[in-house]
């Protein structure tokens, strides 16, 4: 009978063949499979897919909030400036109505006070002068005519659309020379007027002088 050689279990070294067979036994069966594996990438394709639509929606939103943000920024820019600007307007339209009301009385005044002048002005008729009543009616005429110019001189420097300045012109002088022309026309007719009523006076005596005479030629 042979003896049986004794072995220590722990001086045996393992076969090489059989430690990598049990490897890849126990590694293949924790491997996922070919569905897993898909599954996985499905997974994590979708999970990519709602991080970018959320990136998106964020984006969207944070452009939305800028714009807004732009929108309030100008709106009270705006708002600002409307004030300010129809203040400014408000207070030159309260100016400019108080002139107009202003202007408004002294246009009235001015309308009656011109025509007036018109109707005076018209109412000379210096073709109707004669004889004595030419100086005096000369002088009144002429008063006449110098009170409606200081009357437009004074709306013109009070109402500026009236346009020109003052009215001093060559008018004054032409008015005065007519005013002493007229004068001396009228003591030119006087002294004619009454060289006619001298010899009026005069025509009896001189015609008697003359029959005397006559009949003193006549004797002689």
């Amino acid at each position: 009978m042979k003896s049986r050689e004794f072995v220590d279990p722990d001086l045996v070294i393992p076969d090489a063949s059989k430690s990598d067979a049990g490897a890849l036994k126990s590694s293949g069966s924790s491997s996922p499979s070919r569905a897993e594996i898909d599954a996985r990438v499905e997974a994590a394709r979708r999970q990519m897919l709602e991080l970018r639509q959320q990136q998106d929606d964020l984006e969207r939103e944070q452009k939305e909030l800028e714009d807004l943000r732009r929108r309030e920024e100008e709106f009270e820019l705006g708002k600002s400036e409307m004030l300010e600007e129809l203040g400014r307007a408000v207070a030159s339209i309260e100016k400019e109505e108080y002139e107009l009301n202003k202007q408004s009385s002294s246009l009235a005044e001015f309308r009656q006070s011109f025509q007036e002048h018109i109707v005076k002005l018209q109412e000379i008729r210096e073709s109707e002068w004669h004889g004595d009543e030419v100086k005096a009616r000369l002088a009144k005429a002429v008063a006449t005519v110098e009170g409606a110019r200081a009357e437009l001189n004074r709306g013109r420097a009070q109402l500026t659309f009236l346009g020109e300045g003052p009215i001093r012109l060559e008018a004054d002088a032409a008015l005065r020379g007519a005013a002493a022309t007229a004068s001396g026309d009228a003591r030119a007719f006087n002294f004619a007027l009454e060289l006619q009523r001298g010899f009026a006076r005069s025509l009896p005596i001189l015609i008697l002088g003359a029959i005397a005479l006559l009949l003193w030629l006549s004797h002689k």
